[in-house]
């Protein structure tokens, strides 16, 4: 009969601890949670009147979106759609058209990423980020720096309206109104 070599002692151990080390894997990887799905950006578009127009929206969190008030100054219906495609209802919670901001309002905002408030001073020369709709491009980013800081002659067609102005030096376009600056 044919004859089947016997194991040593340290390969029996060395096969008993492999086997027990894949099954221990297999289990770690069919019982460990599975990543939540990623949440969109926080930057949405703002669609006007169903198509009639549209900008840009910054998501502060709980569902509150930062916008320009002429972005919002007529709309009727207003919807968000995210960079991953979802879209929603939205409404309008406060205006100014003498400072154009407004604030609108997603109640259905969980897939909906916050973005990271800071009140770090600006300074000359600093990196920045815009992501916003120009032209019905979707989600577009464009990079440039702050140019100047604090008051820049405007007090004359405006008043003292503005506490500060900061002067950027960045392209944008329309759609691009109310899209947040980001550092």
């Amino acid at each position: 009969m044919y004859d089947v070599p016997s194991l040593g002692v340290l390969q029996r151990v060395y096969l008993a601890f492999t086997a027990v080390l894949i099954v221990m894997l297999f289990l770690a990887w069919m019982f460990v949670p599975k990543p939540a799905t990623p949440l969109s950006s926080p930057f949405v578009y703002v669609d006007i009147n169903a198509g009639a127009g549209h900008g840009s929206a910054t998501h502060l969190g709980g569902g509150f979106m930062l916008t320009a008030g002429h972005v919002t100054k007529d709309a009727k219906i207003l919807g968000i759609k995210t960079n991953d495609g979802y879209s929603y209802n939205a409404e309008i919670l406060w205006q100014n058209n003498e400072y154009d901001v407004a604030m609108i309002y997603v109640s259905d905002y969980k897939k909906i990423g916050s973005a990271k408030l800071s009140c770090d001073a600006n300074y000359v020369g600093q990196s920045i980020t815009v992501t916003g709709n120009p032209l019905d491009t979707f989600f577009a980013q464009t990079w440039g720096r702050v140019a100047a800081t604090g008051k820049t002659g405007l007090e004359a067609i405006y008043g003292n309206m503005w506490k500060q102005l900061i002067t950027l030096d960045l392209t944008a376009a329309p759609g691009v109104s109310g899209a947040g600056i980001i550092n």
